[in-house]
């Protein structure tokens, strides 16, 4: 989102609405993936909704395969269809960035590459002035490797299959739905077994 705040000042500044307006756009959207994955977060924490992640990755899921759906259609599209196709993976920003925290302990920015690197670039400097573990850099650095690999991968696939290529991040999404759910299956048949 820095680089659409930047890009829409400079529009601004320049005076050339559309553009401001096409980086700008983006930035409320974002916003509201984050609001209702903290209503949903909150409101699962509140019922006791277990597992935690599964609503907001299926409904981050379903944000994505609207967006390959409306994307079909887009070719001369503008205006309100613009906007709202424009809306669907950045809600699902939104919706990820509310969701993910925390991997082992440590906190996790896992749509914010800069500051991915910006931790593995510090915990590295620690682990190697023998001030910190090195754990957490492997973690961060394991994190940007995933970062590149799939933005890799995606651009490949879109350049072959489209905007279809976007079933590859759903189908990891309902995976890791699928797993957190079947593990929250098993520990509560162990718990209810004791």
């Amino acid at each position: 989102m820095s680089g659409n705040t930047v890009t829409a000042a400079a529009g601004f500044e320049t005076r050339n609405l559309h553009e401001a307006i096409v980086h700008a756009l983006p930035i409320p959207f974002f916003v509201l993936g984050v609001v209702a994955g903290v209503v949903i977060s909150t409101l699962d924490q509140r019922a006791g909704i277990d597992p935690r992640f599964a609503p907001t990755l299926i409904l981050e899921a379903l944000a994505l395969g609207a967006f390959v759906l409306l994307a079909h259609g887009m070719q001369g599209k503008s205006g309100g269809y613009f906007a709202l196709t424009l809306a669907m993976p950045v809600v699902a920003m939104g919706l990820q960035n509310a969701t993910f925290h925390r991997v082992g302990g440590q906190t996790v920015r896992t749509t914010f590459i800069t500051g991915m690197l910006t931790d593995f670039a510090e915990h590295l400097t620690k682990a190697a002035m023998r001030t910190g573990p090195l754990a957490p850099a492997l973690l961060a650095g394991s994190i940007w490797l995933t970062y590149l690999v799939g933005a890799a991968a995606g651009g490949i696939l879109q350049l072959h299959i489209g905007e279809t290529s976007m079933l590859l991040p759903i189908a990891i999404l309902l995976v890791i739905v699928a797993a957190e759910v079947l593990t929250s299956v098993g520990i509560r048949r162990r718990t209810s077994d004791r």
